[in-house]
C-alpha cells in the first residue's frame, strides 16, 4: 500500500509515528486538505522558534475543547520538550509561562489574551473589546503571524476531535507507548487532570474568577467587576475561569425579558 506524502511529512515531523487523529483524517479522505495549513504552524520557525511556547499556546487553546485528545497530545510534546507535568498544570490553571522560557512575562500576557481570542467582548463603555489588538501590541509582526496560524490549527483540531470524538481515544494512541515506558506515565494524569480541573464548572480547590457572559467584564475573589482589558495582565495566580453574569448585564437582560 502507497503511503501518502502527508503522512510520510507527519511521521517525519513526529518522530516516526503518526497521531491517531491524523490517521483518522487519512481515513476520511480529508488529511490532504487540512495538512498543509497544520504543518504550515508546526514547522514555521520565521515566527516564534521556541516550541516550547508554541505546543504552551496550543495545550491553553486545546483546554477549550471537550475531546481530551488535543489537550493531552499537546501536554505530551510539552512533558518532552522538559515540562514536567506539575508546570503543564501551573501553565493552564494560571495562563502564565513557566521561567525557563525566554520572554515568559510577554508570552504569559500573551496567553491571557489567547484565551479569550474567537470571543465577543465589550468593555464597560459598550465598546467591542479586540483581543487580537491587544496580541499585537506585545509581539512584533512575525510572532503575530504565527501566533493567528496556531489559533486556526487548533480551533480547527478541536472542532474534528469533537465531531470524531467516539473514534479519538487517547487510550488508542500509539505515540503515547513508548517502549521503555518512560513516557507513559503522564498520559493518564493528564488525562485525569483534564477531566476533574477543565472540564469541572467549579474547582473548589481554586479561586474562580467569573467572567460575565454579556460584557466579559471579570469578578476578582471579592466581588468586584472590573474591564477586562484592565484585569487581564494581573490575573491572580492559580485562578481558574467560569461563566457569571455582572449585576449591570443582570438588570438590563432581566428588563429585557419584562
Amino acid at each position: 500500500m502507497k503511503i501518502s506524502k502527508e503522512i510520510v511529512e507527519i511521521k517525519d515531523i513526529f518522530h516516526g509515528v503518526v497521531p491517531l487523529i491524523f490517521t483518522i483524517m487519512a481515513e476520511k479522505q480529508i488529511l490532504p486538505m487540512y495538512w498543509p495549513i497544520i504543518k504550515d504552524a508546526l514547522v514555521d520557525d520565521g515566527g516564534i522558534q521556541d516550541h516550547r511556547i508554541k505546543e504552551g499556546l496550543m495545550v491553553v487553546l486545546s483546554s477549550r475543547c471537550e475531546n481530551s485528545y488535543c489537550f493531552v497530545s499537546h501536554s505530551y510534546f510539552l512533558y518532552g520538550l522538559g515540562f514536567t507535568v506539575k508546570t503543564i498544570k501551573s501553565l493552564v490553571d494560571e495562563l502564565k509561562f513557566p521561567n525557563q522560557v525566554d520572554d515568559n512575562e510577554k508570552w504569559s500576557l500573551v496567553l491571557k489574551w489567547s484565551f479569550l481570542v474567537g470571543r465577543t467582548s465589550v468593555g464597560p463603555s459598550g465598546a467591542t473589546i479586540d483581543s487580537s489588538k491587544f496580541i499585537r501590541e506585545l509581539i512584533n509582526s512575525d510572532e503575530y503571524r504565527h501566533v493567528f496560524k496556531i489559533y486556526t490549527v487548533i480551533d480547527m483540531l478541536n472542532r474534528f476531535s469533537e465531531f470524531y470524538s467516539e473514534e479519538i481515544r487517547v487510550e488508542k494512541e500509539a505515540m503515547f507507548h513508548d517502549s521503555s515506558a518512560k513516557l507513559r506515565l503522564p498520559i493518564p494524569e493528564l488525562s485525569k487532570y483534564y477531566e476533574k480541573v477543565l472540564q469541572s464548572e467549579v474547582n473548589a480547590e481554586r479561586p474562580v474568577v467569573a467572567i460575565c457572559s454579556y460584557c466579559k467584564n471579570i469578578r476578582d475573589t471579592e466581588g468586584k467587576w472590573h474591564a477586562l482589558e484592565t484585569v487581564l495582565p494581573s490575573l491572580e495566580r492559580d485562578s481558574t475561569f467560569s461563566h457569571g453574569v455582572c449585576p449591570d448585564c443582570y438588570k438590563k437582560t432581566m428588563n429585557e425579558i419584562d
